[in-house]
């Protein structure tokens, strides 16, 4: 063999290393140098995320990715697993420091930012925040990011910007590493940096002792000035006494006050400098001029300084100060310039002293937020603020006079070098907004225009500054853990503790909340707690003036609290009728003019506005008013129900009910509450309601003593909470994302009622038009049913007819009280109308209108429509069998008023006889007002009369028109069939026959359904909650078009010892229904085990393995016809297992499962890996033998064994399991020695029957063969590893595989031939086991055996008859399939392929022919038609087409986190050995791994691990 010439390459730009193949006679080999610097954790990191686009409709969503990196790294493989899902492509490979982005829509990223991306990946970036966690190959977590759309995370107030990271090397899991994209880099392709003329700690500062003055005068400020021996260089900061100076001046203290400093800088264009920006960081004061010119005078009296002068003013300590230097253009001249500080100390003893500086262009601010996708980040900085998070307030609502803490968890890599909290105290009764509402004027004439800042928010006075510690001091409770804290003095009751926080490490610092975050400040409320209330003047308390609401009543409810500006509110009220806003002007009534902050619950939610809402009765005269409350993002509401319980998503918008309608009739927002309650438990998404307490703190006084102090403190009485229609309403009710109207009176643009963009809808309001243009009568009935959501506007328009919710019409004067969302459709792109309620008030008696809204007036006559009105008296009936009944709606009623019943009568008092009150009466009237509207009649002056039966009549009625009381089928009768007590798993019920006026052959379905009931409700139990609804099915069968009168219940539907009702309906071929039978209740009790008995077995144990004790198993069968529920079951005896525990809820009808010691151990056996295996058990079985019990939790016996150890030599530490012989068989043969056997399989059959074989991966091939006297068989094996096969199975029939024996010994080497004698071996005549390769053609079977017992098959061929002298053998087809096919030159021991070779030039004539050669020339052997270095002989040997020049044997080396990937192209019939060693010249090559490919060649990827600390490596790779 000749050893070739190695060829060493660099790495190419793409990452992979591509090498030239040295060429011998024989061998071939390629040799790769690669560079294994380790990655380290964290090199590819998430560096923007793109989760909120401002055009909700533009799929730009994107996540952009980093490598960190100094080399290459490769991405196959790899890809995000949660958040979003995505793989990344086989070749993708992420350069060093650069950037790939993942979008949802390459082509929309392409287009709108100009930056290409991989995808679409599959899922959405959630607006709120999710986890996104990216992995490598081997499932390993490379990078993962929680986002989240609250503090510390950046928030905002608009949609259009991602989140960037500051650099990459910070941890991108903290929010504080994260800033939202600024305007630049996305638009110029340049990141909008600072410019620094000076940096910090720069080392190039001139300074000069105060001493004595400067030569010369003033003339130290110019920048011509020549500097004498005085002047030294330093670096910043210069000074003395706190121990962080990096120019010490030892010598200042007692000798001289001042230090002159000068510093040069380049301005190559003045014009270029649009803003000049100083930091400076002083203590005590200092003078600034830059060419001459004084521009900054910190801490220093006026007039002129000396050598020896003093600041003039108190001690002032160092921080950091940043200071605008106005009109830049006027001072800085082309070329150099100077900056020259006079730096003063308070007193000659003064402590210390210190200085330092930076001048710079500060960025451009931003206009808009631009996302930077494949580029630098907008926000990058080299050096970033401190982390700040983990900002607690405790307690979190301290009382008065009570001292709390303040404490931020804060780190920085450089360290953190100074902490401080900023606060403003803000008195009862003197909020300060942060902006001012517009006047009245202003409002009505332009209600667009912004509100003005208020400068008193931010003056400097307004604020306070404390030191926050690390150091285990006053109140910090650990020294260096990185929680920053402070102690505030106790502040007085109802006050606002507004507060800040900054941290710098020493060179910037940074501000919490971030300057974007509309939240402004955090915030503490200091407050005892809600007081007692006592009436002082008048009460409808029958105790009279006596009388106190305690505490815990004003707490019953949720405690919601506004503070803000007394004359704020009372404009925003508008009791004075000048302050009232006409309904012509919508926009200055739509306008959240007014501000104050918002506290719940102990969390305060400040700089929130707010605004009254309705449109005809927003000033309906006195009492209360309807508000509206807007949080700000980020800062939504976590608002609770009734029951104390959060809703699922945060309100972005608090709406609030007064508890009275517009025909001022009074409902205490029972009405309401009732309403939603209805419309939500039918399907129908309405919005949430729920009562609460309100206090407006506008006055010093919360609870003031005068005669009228009963209706002027804080307590504004009970009001009624309102869900919003917004985007987080359809998240919270699980609503898929479509467009979402809010109608209002005279708006018809739908496009300024909008209240949410879908992401696929429309994006204007063709919908909105839609329906109000063409939802008419004569449009046909697909277009109707292709247009409108009919199921759910049946049950919407049910409630509003039961109710009497009629204040709406089909036209536009009464475009109110309800909303139209468009659920997305494959139908339409105009997605299907779903009429949702808004504004019920009115209703259970007052009202207006009649009820007809645009769906109703399309179906409301002609026998077009006449499906929809049965299918809509259908939903009525339902509705009165199971909802609209006293039995049912009594109590719901009852419960909702006794919730606030006693909090009412305090209502009461607060507004009865208050200036601008009002009183409607007690709240038991209006419950029985209730009562009798729906059932009774009733009867008043705000609406038509309600005729006896009450509205329970009037449905009835409609569930009854068009004939239905006498077409419907008459209603089943239902009775229960199963066994006594109602077990779950043997719930039998029978339905009467159908029957159907129309005649008996009308059936069309029956429908079952079970509920849930309360058998014990309790009005007066605590805590409160609501009845159960027989409405919510807890199972339901669905239409069943084939009458059976039986059904069987499933046990999953129902739990053990709780009451349920079942009931029928029946279904006719017209579309009618009849009514739900009356029911039958009953309580559910513990499962029957009859089905169990009746078919669960145990049905193989190994009690005694041959080998590793722990292989121990048993194996349960389920026998039967149908599934079997396995939750209540356990395992008893010497092992136990609780099924509860399996997470296996059925074994379906044939099914096995294994219980095993070692679940592993179990599934790594031959076969084992195709098994449900359970465990691990706890316990040993014994190997003398012992009972084993499968039971239910309750002790009831299932099945039973006691095996004996003696039974069975084989099954005693041999190696076989016990197997019961006929699962079928009576119980008194289970624990017989007669009922079981020993197991064919050594270690048994765990998973499968005792005829089956265990399936296994072939590691073989048969390759070729040969019939006849001469007969041969060729195994292949294509594996690095030699197998052994002494004592495998020859045999030519699948019913008899083990029927030849071959000898031990047998060895196929790793990429090897093996030829078998087939004459010598087995086909001596009458012998036994004799078979032969049959001329005609068959199948021959090679089978794998353990100990003697067959194990699985290992290789079958079939081939077809022998011709002559040919062969049968493996050869690829154009479909890449390998088959057997005749050959008609046997190749025994070499790759099947033809050996003629004619001019004897070593390349076979038909690779000669095929490739355009002529097979008689033995000339072109050493020809290279392609150019590619290649002969055509080196070119034959390597597989490769000698035509193409880009038909290449070439190796790839690429890196894959913790490990290499070798990549080739395998070519059919080659063996491949790659062999490494460390260095190129020195050592042995090592076989890394021999490989012979698919026949049909193929990629080949071999992946090795990177070993720690090894610098380089060397591949080569050898074809044979």
């Amino acid at each position: 063999m000749k050893t070739p010439d190695y060829a060493e390459q660099a790495p190419v730009a793409s990452g992979l290393l591509r090498m030239r193949l040295p060429v011998t006679n024989r061998l071939y080999f390629l040799t790769a140098l690669f560079s294994l610097a380790a990655l380290v954790k964290g090199s590819v990191v998430i560096n923007e995320i793109y989760y909120k686009p401002a055009d909700k409709t533009s799929p730009e969503e994107f996540v952009e990715i980093c490598n960190r990196n100094p080399s290459p790294v490769n991405l196959s493989g790899w890809g995000f697993t949660q958040g979003i899902d995505y793989t990344f492509p086989e070749g993708t490979v992420l350069e060093a420091g650069e950037y790939l982005v993942l979008a949802e829509h390459p082509a929309t990223l392409q287009s709108v930012f100009s930056a290409a991306a991989l995808g679409p990946y599959s899922g959405r970036l959630a607006n709120d925040g999710e986890r996104l966690v990216l992995r490598d190959r081997q499932d390993g977590v490379v990078d993962e990011v929680e986002y989240g759309g609250e503090f510390p995370w950046p928030v905002g107030s608009e949609d259009g910007g991602s989140i960037e990271l500051i650099h990459p090397a910070l941890d991108n899991d903290l929010g504080g590493s994260w800033r939202l994209s600024t305007a630049g880099a996305g638009q110029d392709g340049a990141p909008w940096e600072e410019t620094v003329f000076i940096d910090h700690n720069d080392r190039n500062w001139r300074y000069k002792k105060g001493t004595s003055p400067p030569a010369g005068g003033a003339a130290w400020r110019e920048v011509g000035y020549s500097e004498n021996g005085d002047w030294k260089i330093g670096r910043t900061s210069i000074g003395y006494g706190d121990n962080d100076d990096q120019t010490l001046l030892a010598d200042m203290r007692n000798n001289y006050s001042t230090v002159y400093l000068r510093h040069l800088f380049l301005v190559p264009d003045p014009d270029a400098v649009p803003a000049l920006q100083l930091k400076l960081y002083v203590d005590d004061g200092c003078i600034v001029w830059i060419n001459g010119r004084e521009l900054v005078r910190r801490h220093v009296a006026e007039g002129a300084m000396s050598h020896d002068s003093t600041s003039g003013v108190a001690s002032h300590e160092w921080e950091w100060e940043l200071i605008d230097l106005p009109d830049p253009g006027s001072f800085l001249e082309k070329g150099d310039n100077v900056v020259a500080i006079h730096v003063i100390n308070a007193t000659l003893g003064s402590s210390d002293l210190s200085i330092d500086a930076v001048l710079l262009v500060p960025p451009r601010p931003p206009t808009t937020a631009s996302p930077t996708p494949g580029k630098r980040n907008s926000v990058f900085a080299t050096n970033a603020s401190p982390q700040i998070r983990q900002v607690t307030t405790t307690p979190r609502q301290p009382a008065a006079g009570q001292p709390f803490q303040v404490t931020a968890k804060i780190t920085d890599p450089n360290g953190v070098a100074a902490v401080q909290l900023h606060y403003q105290a803000v008195a009862p009764g003197s909020y300060l907004p942060a902006y001012l509402p517009l006047s009245h004027s202003k409002l009505l004439s332009d209600a667009d225009q912004s509100l003005p800042f208020n400068p008193e928010f931010e003056a400097a006075e307004n604020w306070r500054t404390l030191p926050m510690r690390d150091d285990g001091r006053e109140g910090d409770t650990t020294a260096r853990d990185g929680v920053y804290s402070v102690r505030v003095p106790g502040q007085e009751n109802r006050t606002l503790f507004r507060y800040r926080i900054t941290a710098s490490d020493g060179m910037v610092s940074v501000r919490v909340p971030h300057r974007d975050d509309p939240s402004l400040n955090f915030a503490a409320f200091v407050y005892d707690g809600v007081p007692s209330y006592k009436p002082t003047k008048r009460t409808v308390h029958s105790d009279g003036l006596s009388h106190v609401y305690p505490t815990d009543l004003m707490n019953s409810l949720p405690v919601y609290t506004l503070i803000t500006r007394e004359r704020d509110l009372d404009q925003c009220n508008a009791y004075n009728s000048a302050y009232q806003i006409p309904k012509a002007k919508a926009d200055a009534r739509s306008k959240f003019n007014w501000e104050g902050a918002f506290v719940y619950d102990g969390v305060v939610y400040d700089h929130i506005r707010y605004r009254l809402r309705q449109a005809n009765d927003r000033y309906g005269g006195g009492g209360k008013r309807s508000m509206r409350f807007r949080f700000n993002r980020g800062h939504y509401l976590q608002a609770k129900d009734n029951y104390g319980q959060n809703y699922p998503v945060k309100w972005r918008t608090l709406n609030t009910g007064k508890m009275f309608d517009n025909k001022r009739v009074g409902n205490f927002g029972l009405t309401e509450g009732v309403n939603s309650l209805l419309w939500n438990l039918l399907g129908v998404p309405s919005p949430y309601t729920h009562f609460f307490h309100f206090r407006a703190m506008t006055g010093p006084t919360e609870a003031p003593s005068n005669p009228n102090g009963q209706y002027t403190g804080d307590f504004w009485g009970m009001h009624l909470a309102m869900e919003d229609y917004d985007a987080r309403f359809l998240e919270t009710h699980q609503l898929l994302d479509g467009n979402l109207y809010k109608l209002k009176d005279g708006i018809f643009d739908g496009n300024r009622i909008k209240r949410n963009q879908g992401r696929h809808a429309v994006p204007d309001d063709r919908d909105f038009q839609n329906i109000r243009q063409q939802l008419r009568p004569a449009r046909s009935a697909d277009w109707l049913r292709s247009h409108v959501n009919w199921d759910l506007w049946y049950r919407y328009h049910t409630v509003c007819e039961a109710i009497r919710h009629y204040d709406y019409w089909p036209r536009d004067s009464h475009s109110k009280n309800r909303a139209w969302y468009f659920e997305p459709s494959t139908e339409t792109p105009l997605g299907r109308l779903a009429v949702l309620p808004w504004d019920a008030d009115a209703s259970w008696g007052p009202n207006w209108g009649e009820g007809i809204d645009y769906p109703k007036n399309a179906i409301s006559s002609g026998r077009a429509t006449a499906a929809f009105r049965q299918e809509y008296r259908n939903v009525i009936r339902e509705f009165c069998d199971l909802v609209w009944r006293e039995d049912v709606l009594n109590p719901v009623i009852d419960h909702m008023a006794g919730l606030i019943s006693e909090f009412s009568m305090a209502d009461r008092d607060r507004w009865r006889s208050a200036p601008n009150g009002r009183d409607f009466g007690p709240m038991k009237t209006k419950v029985r007002d209730m009562k009798n509207f729906a059932f009774r009649g009733w009867s008043g002056s705000t609406g038509p009369t309600v005729p006896s039966g009450g509205r329970a009549a009037y449905l009835d009625q409609l569930a009854n028109a068009e004939g239905d009381s006498t077409r419907i089928p008459h209603t089943p009768v239902v009775a229960y069939k199963g066994p006594d007590g109602h077990p779950v798993n043997a719930l039998f019920f029978e339905s009467s026959p159908f029957a159907d006026r129309q005649g008996a052959d009308t059936f069309a379905s029956i429908r079952w359904r079970i509920a849930e009931m309360d058998a014990d409700y309790d009005l007066a139990a605590r805590p409160a909650r609501l009845p159960l609804f027989e409405w919510r099915a807890a199972w339901d069968s669905g239409e069943l078009a084939e009458f059976a009168p039986r059904v069987d219940v499933p046990p999953s539907a129902v739990e053990p010892g709780k009451t349920y009702r079942v009931r029928a309906r029946f279904r006719d071929n017209t579309g009618r229904t009849s009514h739900w039978s009356a029911p039958v209740e009953f309580t559910a009790s513990a499962p029957s085990i009859q089905p169990l008995w009746d078919a669960l077995r145990i049905t193989e144990i190994m009690y005694h393995p041959a080998g590793n004790p722990d292989t121990e198993f048993i194996e349960l069968q389920n026998i039967g016809w149908s599934s079997l529920t396995l939750a209540d079951l356990r395992l008893a005896g010497g092992v136990t297992y609780d099924f509860a525990t399996a997470g296996i809820g059925q074994l379906e009808a044939g099914q096995r499962l294994i219980i095993a010691k070692n679940p592993d151990l179990i599934q790594a056996m031959p076969g084992g890996g195709q098994a449900t295996v359970l465990g691990p058990w706890n316990g040993k079985l014994s190997n003398n033998g012992e009972t084993v019990r499968l039971e239910t939790h309750w002790g009831e016996t299932v099945f039973s064994v006691a095996y004996k150890g003696s039974w069975h030599p084989q099954t005693d530490g041999q190696g076989l399991s016990l197997v019961l012989r006929d699962p079928h068989s009576v119980s008194t043969v289970w624990s017989a020695k007669a009922g079981w056997m020993p197991g064919l399989f050594p270690g048994g059959s765990p998973g499968r029957s005792e005829n089956e074989l265990a399936r296994l991966e072939s590691p073989l091939w048969i390759n070729e063969l040969i019939s006849g006297s001469d007969g041969w068989i060729e195994l292949f094996n294509p594996t690095g590893q030699a197998v052994d096969i002494g004592g495998w199975f020859l045999s030519d029939t699948p019913a008899r595989l083990a029927k030849f024996r071959l000898p031990a010994g047998l060895i196929v080497p790793p990429a090897g031939f093996l030829l078998i004698d087939a004459k010598l071996h087995h086909s001596r005549p009458g012998a036994p086991g004799r078979f032969e390769i049959p001329p005609s053609g068959g199948s021959l079977f090679l089978s794998q055996i353990d100990s003697g017992y067959l194990t699985g098959l290992g290789v079958m061929a079939s081939f077809g008859p022998f011709e002559g002298t040919a062969s049968q053998g493996l050869k690829q087809t154009e479909e890449n399939n390998s088959i057997m096919v005749s050959l008609p030159i046997p190749t025994p021991g070499k790759p099947n392929t033809s050996q003629t070779d004619s001019d004897s030039d070593g390349l076979p004539d038909d690779w000669e022919l095929a490739h355009g050669l002529k097979p008689e020339s033995d000339t072109d052997a050493g020809a290279d038609p392609d150019g590619d270095g290649l002969t055509n002989l080196q070119e034959y040997i390597c597989g490769t087409d000698p035509r193409e020049q880009a038909s290449r044997l070439e190796l790839a080396v690429v890196r894959d986190n913790v490990q290499l990937e070798l990549r080739f192209q395998a070519q059919p019939n080659r063996i491949y050995v790659i062999e490494s060693r460390e260095r190129l010249g020195l050592g042995e090559w090592q076989t890394v791994r021999t490989l012979a490919p698919e026949a049909n060649g193929g990629e080949v990827v071999v992946r090795e691990l990177i070993e720690k600390g090894q610098p380089e490596r060397y591949f080569r790779l050898l074809v044979m």
